[in-house]
C-alpha cells in the first residue's frame, strides 16, 4: 500500500527508529556478603542465595528456568565510591540457578559487598 511505502520511506531514511526487542529478563538481584552474611537488597524469583566459598554463591531461582539463559552483572569491592568494580562470572548453570563467582583475577576470588546480575 501506500502508506507502507511511505512509511518504508521514513525507515529507510532513518526518520523513523524501530527499537530491538528488549531481553525478557527471568530473574534479577542485588545482593552482597556484608558484616559475615548474605544480604539480599532486592531480587526477583530468587528463591535463595548461598555462600559455598570466598567469593562463590548459590543461586537458587524461585520458578525454575527450562530455557537456556545469560547471567550478566559485575562486582563492586569495599568503599563504593572507589568504583572498585570487578569480574562477575556464572557457572555450572542449571534450570533451577547457577554458581556466582566474584573474583579480582581469574583465579583469585573475594567476596563482595555489592553483586549485581540479570538473566536473560
Amino acid at each position: 500500500t501506500a502508506l507502507a511505502a511511505l512509511i518504508n520511506s521514513y525507515i529507510q531514511a532513518g526518520d523513523i527508529a524501530i527499537p530491538e526487542p528488549e531481553p525478557e529478563i527471568k530473574a534479577k538481584a542485588l545482593f552482597g556478603y556484608r558484616s559475615g552474611q548474605i544480604v539480599i537488597d532486592k531480587s526477583e524469583n530468587i528463591a535463595s542465595i548461598t555462600r559455598t566459598a570466598v567469593g562463590r554463591y548459590q543461586v537458587t531461582f524461585t520458578t525454575p528456568i527450562v530455557t537456556p539463559y545469560i547471567v550478566v552483572g559485575h562486582s563492586m569491592f569495599g568503599d563504593t565510591s572507589t568504583n572498585s568494580h570487578r569480574v562477575f562470572d556464572a557457572v555450572l548453570r542449571a534450570s533451577d540457578g547457577f554458581t556466582a563467582m566474584s573474583s579480582y583475577e581469574p583465579t583469585a576470588f573475594e567476596d563482595a559487598e555489592f553483586i549485581d546480575f540479570i538473566v536473560t
